[in-house]
Protein backbone atom coordinates (compact mmCIF):
# COMPACT_ATOMS: atom_id res chain seq x y z
CA UNK A 1 0.00 0.00 0.00
CA UNK A 2 2.54 2.66 0.84
CA UNK A 3 4.76 1.66 -2.09
CA UNK A 4 1.65 2.19 -4.65
CA UNK A 5 1.58 -1.52 -5.47
CA UNK A 6 5.52 -1.47 -6.87
CA UNK A 7 6.70 -3.48 -4.12
CA UNK A 8 6.05 -7.09 -6.49
CA UNK A 9 8.87 -9.15 -4.11
CA UNK A 10 6.81 -7.85 -1.26
CA UNK A 11 3.36 -8.71 -2.63
CA UNK A 12 5.19 -12.31 -3.50
CA UNK A 13 6.19 -12.76 0.14
CA UNK A 14 2.31 -12.06 1.15
CA UNK A 15 0.63 -14.35 -1.08
CA UNK A 16 3.19 -16.83 0.22
CA UNK A 17 2.35 -16.36 3.35
CA UNK A 18 -1.76 -16.38 2.93
CA UNK A 19 -1.47 -19.61 1.16
CA UNK A 20 0.49 -21.34 3.60
CA UNK A 21 -1.37 -19.65 6.35
CA UNK A 22 -4.38 -21.67 3.81
CA UNK A 23 -3.00 -25.04 3.31
CA UNK A 24 -1.52 -25.61 6.83
CA UNK A 25 -3.60 -23.72 9.25
CA UNK A 26 -7.18 -23.68 8.41
CA UNK A 27 -9.23 -26.20 9.40
CA UNK A 28 -13.50 -26.31 9.55
CA UNK A 29 -15.39 -27.18 12.73
CA UNK A 30 -18.03 -29.91 13.30
CA UNK A 31 -21.13 -29.43 13.09
CA UNK A 32 -21.64 -26.15 11.75
CA UNK A 33 -18.08 -26.17 9.38
CA UNK A 34 -17.34 -22.87 11.08
CA UNK A 35 -13.68 -22.05 9.56
CA UNK A 36 -11.05 -21.56 12.49
CA UNK A 37 -7.22 -20.73 12.67
CA UNK A 38 -5.60 -23.71 14.08
CA UNK A 39 -2.27 -23.23 16.37
CA UNK A 40 0.69 -25.09 15.00
CA UNK A 41 3.21 -26.73 17.22
CA UNK A 42 6.84 -27.29 16.50
CA UNK A 43 5.84 -31.20 15.95
CA UNK A 44 3.64 -30.15 13.71
CA UNK A 45 0.55 -31.33 14.90
CA UNK A 46 -2.39 -28.81 14.74
CA UNK A 47 -4.26 -27.54 17.91
CA UNK A 48 -7.98 -26.64 17.37
CA UNK A 49 -7.60 -23.80 19.32
CA UNK A 50 -8.15 -19.90 17.67
CA UNK A 51 -7.21 -17.11 20.14
CA UNK A 52 -9.49 -14.07 19.83
CA UNK A 53 -6.60 -11.69 18.39
CA UNK A 54 -6.69 -14.34 14.91
CA UNK A 55 -9.62 -12.33 14.23
CA UNK A 56 -7.32 -9.71 12.98
CA UNK A 57 -6.68 -12.09 10.17
CA UNK A 58 -10.17 -11.75 8.00
CA UNK A 59 -9.35 -8.22 7.66
CA UNK A 60 -5.76 -8.39 6.57
CA UNK A 61 -7.11 -11.13 4.18
CA UNK A 62 -9.59 -8.91 2.56
CA UNK A 63 -7.44 -5.78 2.34
CA UNK A 64 -4.79 -7.88 0.46
CA UNK A 65 -7.82 -9.80 -1.75
CA UNK A 66 -8.65 -5.86 -2.20
CA UNK A 67 -5.28 -4.53 -3.61
CA UNK A 68 -3.82 -7.36 -5.32
CA UNK A 69 -4.81 -6.32 -8.85
CA UNK A 70 -1.78 -5.46 -11.47
CA UNK A 71 0.86 -6.26 -8.79
CA UNK A 72 2.35 -10.07 -9.94
CA UNK A 73 1.29 -13.14 -12.26
CA UNK A 74 -1.20 -12.63 -14.65
CA UNK A 75 -4.54 -11.17 -14.71
CA UNK A 76 -6.14 -14.06 -13.94
CA UNK A 77 -4.48 -15.37 -11.36
CA UNK A 78 -4.20 -12.55 -9.11
CA UNK A 79 -8.13 -12.40 -9.29
CA UNK A 80 -8.09 -16.69 -8.45
CA UNK A 81 -6.19 -15.52 -5.89
CA UNK A 82 -7.91 -12.28 -4.76
CA UNK A 83 -11.09 -14.16 -4.74
CA UNK A 84 -10.33 -17.10 -2.66
CA UNK A 85 -8.46 -15.26 -0.16
CA UNK A 86 -12.10 -12.89 0.23
CA UNK A 87 -13.44 -15.93 0.24
CA UNK A 88 -11.14 -16.84 3.58
CA UNK A 89 -11.65 -13.46 5.07
CA UNK A 90 -15.41 -13.68 5.37
CA UNK A 91 -15.35 -17.33 6.62
CA UNK A 92 -13.01 -16.18 9.53
CA UNK A 93 -15.34 -13.33 10.09
CA UNK A 94 -18.15 -15.05 10.07
CA UNK A 95 -16.45 -17.22 12.65
CA UNK A 96 -15.32 -14.42 14.96
CA UNK A 97 -18.93 -12.93 14.96
CA UNK A 98 -19.89 -16.20 15.84
CA UNK A 99 -17.78 -16.13 18.85
CA UNK A 100 -18.93 -13.00 20.24
CA UNK A 101 -22.59 -13.69 19.33
CA UNK A 102 -22.39 -17.28 21.07
CA UNK A 103 -21.81 -15.94 24.52
CA UNK A 104 -24.53 -14.32 26.88
CA UNK A 105 -22.45 -11.42 27.16
CA UNK A 106 -21.45 -10.50 23.27
CA UNK A 107 -17.84 -11.03 24.63
CA UNK A 108 -16.03 -13.73 23.28
CA UNK A 109 -13.51 -16.02 24.74
CA UNK A 110 -10.14 -15.43 24.58
CA UNK A 111 -9.26 -18.51 23.35
CA UNK A 112 -11.97 -21.33 21.64
CA UNK A 113 -11.09 -24.72 21.26
CA UNK A 114 -13.21 -26.55 18.18
CA UNK A 115 -14.42 -29.19 17.96
CA UNK A 116 -12.00 -30.68 14.73
CA UNK A 117 -13.32 -34.12 13.10
CA UNK A 118 -9.42 -34.36 12.53
CA UNK A 119 -8.34 -34.87 16.22
CA UNK A 120 -10.76 -37.00 18.19
CA UNK A 121 -9.34 -35.91 21.27
CA UNK A 122 -10.52 -32.46 20.82
CA UNK A 123 -14.21 -33.15 20.33
CA UNK A 124 -16.77 -32.45 23.18
CA UNK A 125 -18.94 -34.73 24.46
CA UNK A 126 -21.88 -32.90 23.31
CA UNK A 127 -21.31 -33.67 19.57
CA UNK A 128 -23.92 -30.59 18.90
CA UNK A 129 -21.36 -28.16 19.63
CA UNK A 130 -19.06 -26.52 18.04
CA UNK A 131 -16.26 -25.78 20.59
CA UNK A 132 -15.18 -27.88 23.98
CA UNK A 133 -16.27 -26.53 27.00
CA UNK A 134 -14.18 -26.46 29.73
CA UNK A 135 -15.03 -25.77 33.50
CA UNK A 136 -13.17 -23.71 35.23
CA UNK A 137 -11.95 -24.28 38.75
CA UNK A 138 -14.94 -23.38 40.45
CA UNK A 139 -16.84 -26.11 38.34
CA UNK A 140 -18.52 -23.02 36.21
CA UNK A 141 -18.11 -23.50 32.05
CA UNK A 142 -14.87 -21.55 31.43
CA UNK A 143 -16.14 -21.00 27.74
CA UNK A 144 -19.94 -20.84 27.23
CA UNK A 145 -20.56 -23.14 23.64
CA UNK A 146 -23.59 -22.32 21.44
CA UNK A 147 -25.67 -25.01 20.95
CA UNK A 148 -26.22 -26.19 17.15
CA UNK A 149 -30.01 -26.34 17.84
CA UNK A 150 -31.79 -23.28 18.95
CA UNK A 151 -28.59 -21.29 19.77
CA UNK A 152 -29.98 -21.62 23.51
CA UNK A 153 -26.72 -21.63 26.31
CA UNK A 154 -26.05 -23.71 29.20
CA UNK A 155 -26.39 -21.85 32.18
CA UNK A 156 -24.12 -22.79 35.33
CA UNK A 157 -27.68 -24.96 36.81
CA UNK A 158 -27.72 -27.29 33.62
CA UNK A 159 -30.72 -25.48 32.89
CA UNK A 160 -31.00 -23.17 29.34
CA UNK A 161 -31.52 -19.70 28.77
CA UNK A 162 -31.71 -18.04 25.26
CA UNK A 163 -30.53 -14.63 24.27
Amino acid sequence: LQSNRSETKLRSRYDAASEAIRKRLIRHSVPSQLTFVGELHPDGQLDPKMDHLACFLPGLLALGASTASGISDTASRSANRSAAQMALAEELMETCWQMYDSTPTGLAAEIVVFNDPLRAESRPMNAQLDVKVRRGADGRDAVEAKEQSGGEFADDSGGRSGR
